[in-house]
């Protein structure tokens, strides 16, 4: 299971609106809880699944007028690490995927906030995605970061 919705709202924290906040927190990490949840109980019966959670690396580091966005992704990071620890001796893994900034339309919902010029792709995060699906039954890739090369450009 891939636990990958996810909304942002950018503003100070004395005046981001209320619903925009709590619209935040039911998204990124109230959706990850149900979802998760519902998935368990199968997955235990079974001995063996895999949850994968995007994060993002505005989990890692606040970021101003990025409080409440920032807030739910270490939220998603601590939860995915409590859930590794809880259901690995069910031979289930859990994952925690962190990309930067990605080539979608999340900026376009914050005035003035464009990210980099050289942004991650959807299929970089898909190949990381692959990436952690593919490895070995008993390795567990509990995180994983992942950054555009060269975020402002080849430097000549």
């Amino acid at each position: 299971m891939i636990n990958n919705a996810g909304l942002g709202y950018s503003a100070l924290i004395e005046e981001i609106p209320v619903e925009q906040w709590e619209e935040m927190f039911a998204v990124n990490v109230n959706g990850l809880f149900y979802c998760s949840k519902a998935a368990i109980p199968d997955m235990k019966k079974a001995g063996e699944g895999h949850i994968i959670n995007i994060a993002s690396l505005a989990g890692t580091a606040g970021s101003e007028t990025l409080a409440g966005y920032c807030g739910t992704k270490f939220a998603v990071r601590g939860i995915s690490e409590a859930m590794f620890k809880e259901l690995r001796d069910y031979g289930i893994k859990v994952t925690c995927i962190n990309p930067g900034s990605v080539q979608t339309n999340f900026f376009k919902r914050m005035d003035g906030s464009h990210g980099s010029s050289n942004k991650l792709q959807a299929e970089d995060v898909m190949e990381a995605i692959l990436y952690v699906l593919k490895s070995s039954a008993n390795a567990l890739p509990s995180e994983l970061d992942i950054r555009p090369l060269m975020p402002k450009g080849k430097k000549l």
